[in-house]
């Protein structure tokens, strides 16, 4: 363990769970405004009106079988609301993951390599540059299926899944991100620890 580990770990972490109280919070405070501005007499947008008055069937069912459930208006725009925070958390984390292997690759010399465990549990190393695009290509893949087009199709237990299970995957991804990018930079001399 070196020494940055337990301050980048511990702000992951704290990121991971700001993020998904955020997203629920969100989510029952975007219900209640709308609520209160279709009580007020205001004029409402179409996504207000979704999601003050939007207690009807729509058809659309989410799940299969006996966990089939039937969405309401409200279930479908705040569906689109998490699909649209997940797909904008991914692309930040995206970019971040991307400055960050930027700015390992300028800082260290290219042929700078780190060790991980091969096949035969015997130490091996991998060149910095390719050992930095997994991760980044692991959130392309999320990024790609939060763009469906039944990503919206979600009800309440989803859409709490998708905030907190989403902010798990993406804070998980940059903390294997960091702790490739912190090995190497040790291993080529730009940090001492």
């Amino acid at each position: 363990m070196n020494a940055w580990e337990p301050v980048y770990t511990a702000t992951v972490w704290l990121v991971i769970a700001a993020i998904a109280a955020a997203g629920i919070l969100s989510e029952r405070w975007s219900v209640a405004r709308a609520l209160k501005l279709a009580r007020s007499g205001r004029p409402l947008t179409p996504a207000q009106q979704a999601l003050a008055y939007g207690d009807a069937g729509t058809g659309i069912t989410a799940g299969k079988g006996r966990l089939a459930i039937e969405l309401t208006e409200r279930d479908l725009a705040l569906g689109r609301r998490a699909a649209r925070a997940f797909n904008a958390g991914t692309i930040v984390t995206i970019i971040v993951m991307a400055a960050i292997a930027v700015f390992v690759w300028l800082s260290v010399p290219l042929d700078t390599s780190v060790r991980y465990s091969g096949q035969a549990r015997k130490p091996e190393r991998m060149n910095i540059v390719p050992a930095l695009l997994p991760a980044i290509g692991f959130c392309a893949l999320l990024m790609r299926g939060a763009r469906s087009p039944d990503a919206e199709h979600m009800g309440k237990r989803s859409r709490y899944g998708t905030y907190i299970l989403g902010a798990l995957l993406l804070g998980w991804a940059l903390y294997i991100h960091a702790a490739i990018a912190i090995e190497g930079l040790v291993e080529g001399g730009f940090l001492t620890l």
